[in-house]
């Protein structure tokens, strides 16, 4: 039986999130995302870098000051400690100053980088799916891009924007922090990092749940969003057919599909991160009673030589607890920073696949003195989403230049894909099919394409004004061709008076009638002029009035062209 398209949406929303024996992408490195940096970037980056280091060494450096200062309160009070203290509290100012400075460059310059090299990633991702073959669009869900080009650049601009600033300032301050620690005092340091191999455990056991729900999410958005695109696409068809409700449950369903992964990882996200903080309070707990233990019975510093002092165990406490509470700060990033690079080995996967049939490659043939002669040799063909289904067996067919040919069969017979094999959405499997005694394949492609006018059965406009839709098939139209072309199309009476080429078509043309499209896609073809001239049904949608009139427009349009026509 054949599969329904309520069937097909089904099955799209209730994919499974993980596809067993699904082959596992390599994941790309993390230095691979930098691939559209320019001498600027790195120069950003770098003097952000060095910044973000500075502001997270200084951190520490508070520690070492309010020890300092909680040494000279304890104190008996004179004016030579009073001094002292005065001269610590400048300090804290000035370090302050510098902190603040260091986190405005370091946050400020890599978010600039990174908003530039996403929007790189954007611009190259959208051409990189402009480029793929058709035979690609078949075996996906295009819809599911829209939503794609959008989530997966802003991962990659959050993995190398913030999130870079946010790991190596807590690197500055973990390392900084322990090294002033130890050498403030060994062995309180020792006691205050018994709980760290722990607390590393749970920072970990708290990334692993996060990865894991923020993948089923996304998964599971991917889905819906195809699903909604879809639905509003055709807005006028659902409302039409009571399909409201339907679309509602089919996007709940593309919803919850995901639900009971993220509910069970966000749950273990959530125990891990409380273990994260009752960790850490145990740590205080016996940071404090050994420190104040060593106080209490004028335990020596090694280091030193002299006694515990108050202020040397604020130092160490301080320096211990920010070197370690950073560590949460780097579960947060590492996340968003491997998520970059799985985003990442998406849009380059497909940034650098080679397409079959790329417009973009400046090789091939362009024939200067094209007659216009189609010559269809033992053609076989398949779509690439269905091998099994023959389309064309062995067709043989010469269309002579300059003569117009009807393609006459019943509906799936391989009309419409004859058309497509002529501007090479597709290849034959077998057999070969050339231009002038030339190849398809050998020619140039943009320029093959450029040689060819085609109005289908379903004409496409795009969301825009009359004007720019024209202007798809010649950019450097005037507006005197345009309308002319408008005119023999019987397509610029149609238009309001107050707007005519300013006359907005909707998204897919949806404020024009099926007939009032066609006529517009039929002028399109007439502005474009050329060679070789392809009309699939091109006015099935037009009254019997226009039709004729337009008949006439397009057999006057085909002599001295090679004209092949799918009767309707």
């Amino acid at each position: 039986m054949a599969e329904t398209h309520e069937d097909i949406k089904l099955s799209i929303s209730e994919k499974p999130i993980t596809e067993p024996g699904r082959k596992k992408k390599k994941i790309i490195s993390f230095f691979s995302l930098f691939r559209y940096a320019t001498a600027l970037d790195w120069f950003l980056m770098t003097l952000g870098s060095v910044s973000a280091l500075a502001h997270g060494a200084s951190l520490p450096l508070f520690c070492i000051i309010i020890g300092n200062i909680t040494n000279a309160l304890a104190a008996e009070m004179n004016d030579e400690i009073i001094s002292h203290v005065k001269m610590d509290f400048l300090l804290l100012v000035y370090l302050g100053i510098a902190s603040l400075a260091a986190a405005w460059i370091a946050n400020g310059f890599w978010m600039t980088a990174g908003d530039r090299q996403a929007i790189k990633f954007r611009k190259e991702y959208f051409r990189a799916l402009l480029r793929q073959e058709m035979g690609w669009f078949d075996t996906i869900i295009p819809s599911e891009f829209s939503s794609k080009v959008a989530n997966e650049c802003f991962l990659i601009q959050n993995g190398i924007g913030e999130k870079v600033v946010t790991v190596i300032y807590s690197t500055a301050v973990i390392m900084v922090g322990f090294v002033i620690a130890f050498l403030s005092g060994w062995q309180l340091s020792l006691v205050l990092c018994t709980f760290i191999p722990l607390f590393i455990f749970c920072a970990y056991l708290y990334v692993y749940a996060i990865k894991k729900q923020s993948y089923a999410e996304s998964e599971s958005y991917s889905a819906a969003g195809a699903l909604v695109e879809q639905a509003l696409c055709a807005i006028r068809t659902v409302v039409g057919l009571c399909g409201e409700e339907h679309e509602h449950d089919l996007y709940s369903r593309a919803l919850h599909s995901g639900r009971k992964i993220v509910i069970k990882f966000g749950v273990f996200s959530a125990f891990a991160f409380g273990l994260i903080f009752g960790v850490m309070t145990l740590d205080y707990t016996l940071g404090f009673w050994v420190g104040g233990t060593f106080v209490g019975q004028h335990q020596k510093n090694p280091l030193t030589g002299a006694e515990y002092r108050v202020g040397d165990i604020v130092t160490i406490f301080f320096a211990v607890t920010v070197g370690a509470s950073s560590m949460t700060l780097l579960g947060p990033a590492i996340r968003a920073i491997t998520q970059a690079r799985e985003a990442g080995t998406n849009v380059l996967g497909i940034i650098n696949r080679e397409s079959q049939i790329n417009y973009e490659e400046s090789y091939g043939v362009k024939l200067y003195m094209m007659a216009g002669e189609i010559a269809f040799h033992n053609v076989h063909f398949n779509f690439p989403s269905n091998k099994q289904q023959p389309i064309l067996e062995g067709l043989d067919l010469v269309i002579k230049p300059n003569t117009k040919v009807a393609l006459v069969g019943e509906s799936g017979c391989g009309k419409s894909s004859c058309m497509q094999l002529i501007q090479r959405f597709y290849d034959p499997d077998q057999g070969k099919i050339t231009l002038d005694g030339k190849d398809l394949r050998a020619l140039n492609v943009r320029w093959l394409r450029s040689q060819i006018s085609y109005v289908g059965q379903e004409p496409v406009l795009f969301s825009g004004t009359v004007r720019d839709n024209m202007k798809l098939a010649k950019l450097d139209a005037t507006d005197e061709e345009i309308i002319e072309a408008l005119k023999k199309a019987n397509a610029w009476e149609f238009l309001p008076k107050s707007k005519k080429l300013d006359t907005y078509v909707g998204i897919g043309g949806t404020q024009l009638s099926g007939g009032q499209k066609q006529r517009i896609a039929i002028a399109r073809a007439i502005l474009k002029n050329a060679k070789i001239l392809l009309l699939d049904e091109a006015t099935s949608a037009l009254d019997r009035t226009n039709e004729n009139e337009i008949q006439k427009t397009l057999d006057e349009m085909s002599k001295g062209r090679t004209t092949i026509v799918i009767a309707h």
